[in-house]
């Protein structure tokens, strides 16, 4: 996968560090109930899990699980962390490309953000593999005009249109190439996630307002007492 623009690193993010120190199960939980709670911050539970992933964490019995998370997931950014979770695992996730599919269909770029997590799930599905995954990256192509343009009028990132082409080009064939190989491998590569902002332009909540109000103990992920 192509690594985005790098900066702070969001999974150093006291709040991922501490979600990473939980298992996976917990994580998993933490993640369920900020997107039922705290649904803006949902994004902190879901790169903990692409951590744990990328760790050596997840397993084949977490698929079905994680696809629930990629279907419940409230904006793109939970779905691209979670689409590099999955492609953690590998062939052994191919079960939840649909899932990742049917996401991905109604995602919309408009900002870097966005333009970085629908990239991920591209390359996601060439790990993951599947029969409906070749046609559904030959649909994505055909789109015109592309995906990743198609909201130039409102798009407020920093990469130009002819970068995001160059870019979103590059991972359609990137995917297809894992797609072609019968064991693609795992991914692990070193990440830098776009940051998270607000409306204002300030950085999201961190660890001690993941709840807000309801404070979590570092080694359990149960409320504070």
């Amino acid at each position: 996968m192509v690594d985005a623009p790098r900066g702070d690193d969001p999974a150093q993010d006291p709040a991922v560090m501490m979600l990473k120190e939980l298992s996976v199960e917990e994580t998993l939980l933490v993640y369920a109930e900020l997107v039922e709670d705290v649904p803006d911050k949902a994004d902190v539970a879901a790169l903990a899990l692409r951590e744990e992933g990328r760790a050596g964490r997840l397993a084949a019995e977490h698929v079905e699980v994680l696809a629930a998370c990629v279907e419940m997931a409230p904006n793109s950014l939970c779905v691209g962390h979670l689409a590099k979770a999955l492609a953690t695992l590998g062939r052994r996730a191919t079960g939840a490309a649909s899932s990742l599919m049917a996401r991905m269909e109604p995602m919309v770029v408009t900002d870097d953000c966005e333009y970085w997590s629908f990239d991920a799930c591209v390359w996601a599905l060439g790990y993951l593999g599947g029969a409906d995954v070749g046609p559904f990256l030959s649909a994505l192509e055909r789109e015109d005009p592309s995906r990743v343009v198609r909201s130039q009028s409102i798009y407020t990132g920093a990469m130009g249109t002819q970068a995001r082409q160059q870019r979103f080009a590059a991972a359609l064939a990137g995917a297809r190439g894992l797609l072609a190989q019968a064991d693609p491998g795992v991914w692990r590569t070193s990440f830098m996630t776009v940051k998270r902002v607000t409306a204002t332009g300030q950085r999201a909540g961190k660890a001690w307002d993941v709840r807000p109000g309801k404070g979590r103990g570092p080694a359990t992920g149960k409320p504070a007492k």
